[in-house]
């Protein structure tokens, strides 16, 4: 799960989410190797936010070697032009990509609305 505590919530949302499509979810907590895991074919996909880009590099391109797929959680490249910046990340088998990029885009969306009507509900005193 998350390194930081600020993106429990949208992280657990995902993994709830992800976790009634699928059979299981694991975690080794090195980034390193759960990349590893998906260009073997152990793991069918890894998810992660706020990776720096030497958690990234190897093992993406292990990935992609291995015929799976590399993005971001909004399908762009996952690779920060600037390396003091995180990424969110998706690395899959390539089969189930686009899935996972869809259950994302749902969950952040409804993390996102969910804190914005809290937020007003604790302006307006609700």
């Amino acid at each position: 799960m998350p390194y930081s505590r600020a993106n429990i919530a949208v992280m657990f949302d995902i993994a709830q989410a992800m976790f009634a499509k699928c059979q299981d979810i694991r975690r080794i907590g090195s980034s390193s190797l759960d990349f590893i895991s998906v260009a073997t074919g152990e793991y069918d996909a890894y998810v992660e936010l706020d990776l720096w880009a030497g958690d990234i590099g190897a093992g993406a391109l292990n990935v992609e070697e291995s015929g799976g797929k590399i993005t971001s959680w909004d399908g762009n490249t996952a690779y920060q032009a600037d390396p003091s910046l995180k990424s969110h990340v998706v690395a899959s088998n390539g089969l189930i990509h686009d899935d996972i990029l869809t259950v994302i885009t749902t969950e952040t969306g409804r993390s996102h609305n969910r804190a914005r009507q809290s937020s007003v509900s604790n302006v307006s005193g609700r």
